[in-house]
């Protein structure tokens, strides 16, 4: 019998199951009544492909009980659907990785991802200027960021509730994030200069958490009105929020 590594991956590349999977990483975890909404498949064709996409190891479902009456069935992406991207480069990422560090050592993976975070800030510069947006607010401007790490395959979106947040509901690095650590530092300060912002990464999903989610906000001053840029800073000017005990 083929193990979970082993299933065919043909069966879970299909559009339905990309869709699948997207909508559970954004929204999860939904009942079937809601998946059947949003992706716009009968209830029989998304139970069919729930069976599939669970049987390769990629989606679980719990019941959970809500007073009387009989449980309910919540379906969501399991930590193997999470590292597993549209395309599976890990294996080639790897070893590209591992041959610069015996080049160069960590200081040129550290400048790889430097240049790769340089070629993404252009061109999210660019359609920031062509849309218009160069100047617009923060919350205009990251749509047209997140639109672009979303083609990255990051299923990324904007949210303003409360305060503005990008959110990457999938991580395309994540298979070498655990030993290179600069290939996350580089998205926080890609997003910080794109948006002209300061950037605190609230959530992380090399961490165990089901998003990358980045409050972002006005360089140089958080919440409370402290100016915290004399505290931190990186990139080419941008800020990551410090711990509280930065302003004892």
């Amino acid at each position: 019998m083929r193990g979970v590594d082993e299933a065919d991956q043909s069966d879970i590349t299909t559009p339905a199951h990309r869709s699948l999977l997207s909508t559970l990483r954004r929204e999860g975890p939904l009942t079937l009544a809601a998946i059947t909404s949003r992706v716009g498949l009968s209830r029989s064709a998304v139970m069919y492909h729930l069976q599939v996409l669970s049987r390769s190891g990629l989606v679980e479902r719990r019941s959970v009980r809500h007073g009387v009456g009989r449980p309910h069935d919540l379906y969501d992406v399991t930590s193997r659907a999470q590292s597993m991207p549209p395309t599976d480069y890990r294996g080639l990422a790897q070893s590209l990785l591992e041959a610069a560090r015996e080049i160069g050592g960590r200081g040129l993976e550290a400048r790889m991802f430097e240049e790769r975070r340089r070629g993404q800030l252009a061109i999210v510069q660019q359609r920031l200027r062509e849309s218009g947006l160069a100047s617009a607010s923060i919350f205009e401007r990251a749509k047209i960021l997140a639109q672009f790490l979303d083609e990255l395959g990051y299923e990324c979106g904007v949210d303003r509730r409360g305060a503005v947040r990008v959110c990457a509901h999938h991580c395309p690095v994540l298979g070498i994030a655990a030993t290179a650590p600069a290939a996350c530092e580089a998205e926080v300060w890609l997003i910080a200069d794109a948006l002209d912002a300061d950037v605190t990464r609230e959530t992380h999903i090399a961490s165990g958490a089901r998003s990358c989610t980045y409050r972002v906000r006005a360089r140089g001053w958080d919440s409370r009105g402290w100016d915290v840029s004399q505290y931190v800073s990186g990139g080419s000017g941008g800020a990551v929020e410090p711990s509280d005990d930065s302003y004892r």
